[in-house]
C-alpha cells in the first residue's frame, strides 16, 4: 500500500498518550485511540521499568518542548488502582530525564464509580486503611463501565484537548495527499502498461 499521513498532533497543544490498567479492555479502548491517532499502553498492574521507559520513549517521540505531555489514565477505583496511578506518575517523572509528564485519571473517577455496582474493599490490601478513610469500604472495577460509555469517556476527553480547526486542517491535508498519491500511482501504472505492452486500463 502507498499512503500519505500527517501527524494529527504535531500542531496541537498536547502530546497525548492513553495508559490502561487492564489488558482485557485494550481492544475496546484501542478502537478509540486508533481513530484519534493517540498511542495506547497497557500497564497490566504495576509497570516494569522496561514498560516505564517504553511509555517515556513513545510520549517523547513528538516532544519538542512546546507541547504539554499528558497521559490519560484508566484504572480501577480501589486501593491498588489508585496506587498504581500514583506509582506510574512518580516513576515516569523520575525516569524521564527532566521531561514533565502529567497524568489525568479519566476513568474510573469517584463520581463515575459511585454510579456503578460496588465491591467490598479488601481489608488485606496494605493500602486499604487510607482508602477506607477517604472513600469508605466500597470500591469499583473499570470493567463495570458499559463498553460504549467507556469509549465515549475516552473519545470525549481527547476531543476536549483538540483544537478542532487545526485538526480539520491536518485531516484535509492528509486527504489531499492521499488523492495526489492515487493519481500518481494510476499514471505510473498506465505508463508501465504502455511500456511493457500490458493490456487493460490503469
Amino acid at each position: 500500500y502507498i499512503y500519505f499521513t500527517k501527524a494529527r498532533w504535531i500542531d496541537q497543544d498536547y502530546n497525548i498518550m492513553v495508559v490502561l490498567e487492564k489488558d482485557a479492555l485494550s481492544r475496546l479502548v484501542g478502537e478509540v485511540t486508533k481513530k484519534m491517532h493517540v498511542p495506547l499502553a497497557v500497564g497490566r498492574g504495576y509497570s516494569s521499568r522496561t514498560q516505564i521507559l517504553e511509555i517515556i520513549d513513545k510520549i517523547s517521540e513528538y516532544d519538542d518542548g512546546e507541547h504539554d505531555n499528558l497521559i490519560l489514565y484508566l484504572g480501577d477505583f480501589d486501593p491498588t488502582g489508585l496506587d498504581i496511578e500514583r506509582s506510574l506518575e512518580e516513576r515516569l517523572n523520575r525516569e524521564s530525564g527532566g521531561t514533565a509528564i502529567d497524568i489525568t485519571r479519566i476513568a474510573l473517577t469517584y463520581p463515575q464509580a459511585r454510579k456503578l455496582p460496588p465491591n467490598p474493599t479488601k481489608s488485606a490490601d496494605p493500602r486499604a486503611k487510607w482508602y477506607v478513610e477517604q472513600y469508605g469500604d466500597e470500591c469499583w472495577e473499570l470493567d463495570a463501565l458499559p463498553p460504549q460509555e467507556l469509549k465515549d469517556i475516552v473519545e470525549n476527553k481527547i476531543w476536549e484537548l483538540i483544537d478542532k480547526q487545526i485538526w480539520e486542517k491536518a485531516e484535509a491535508e492528509e486527504e489531499n495527499g492521499q488523492e495526489e498519491l492515487r493519481i500518481r500511482l494510476a499514471k505510473s501504472i498506465k505508463i508501465l502498461k504502455k511500456e511493457f505492452g500490458i493490456g487493460g486500463d490503469a
